[in-house]
């Protein structure tokens, strides 16, 4: 069973830590993957969500479409198209146009992104269809760490 169905159905939307903040002026944004079972192509948007960013089955950062306000957009195969580096873009733009507005503001990135395998940058997302899965240690890894600038 689809995880947004059942969500959705018993109307958990309506009662979010989005919905609530938005209900108390936030300006809010949600940027990345959703719930198991979310179709970008449904242009859904759930309540409490000023700016909408949603992918739906987006596991191999490539090649996907998102839900961009309203507007289906897709992705395809290139570095630029790298679904972590597409939302960081997101949610850096957001808070540059929030960041002097009155009203507070909240955002939320989600990623499927696998961490620390490039033998490379080991503590950085592989960026590249290339990057190599069988030779990358991640036993002496830690998180990777984003910088907005």
């Amino acid at each position: 069973m689809f995880y947004i169905a059942v969500f959705h159905d018993r109307g958990n939307e309506a009662h979010t830590f989005a919905t609530a903040l938005q209900a108390q002026g936030y300006a809010t944004a949600f940027m990345g993957k959703y719930l198991n079972g979310y179709l970008p192509k449904d242009l859904y948007t759930p309540p409490g969500w000023t700016e909408w960013y949603g992918a739906g089955n987006a596991y191999g950062e490539y090649d996907y479409n998102l839900n961009e306000n309203g507007t289906l957009v897709h992705y395809g195969d290139t570095d630029a198209d790298y679904l972590t580096d597409v939302v960081g873009a997101k949610g850096r733009s957001f808070i540059k146009r929030t960041a002097a507005a009155p009203a507070p503001t909240t955002r939320t990135s989600r990623t499927p992104a696998t961490a620390c395998r490039r033998p490379t940058r080991p503590c950085a997302p592989p960026r590249t269809r290339t990057w190599s899965t069988t030779t990358a240690n991640t036993s002496t890894t830690t998180a990777p760490r984003t910088r907005i600038s």
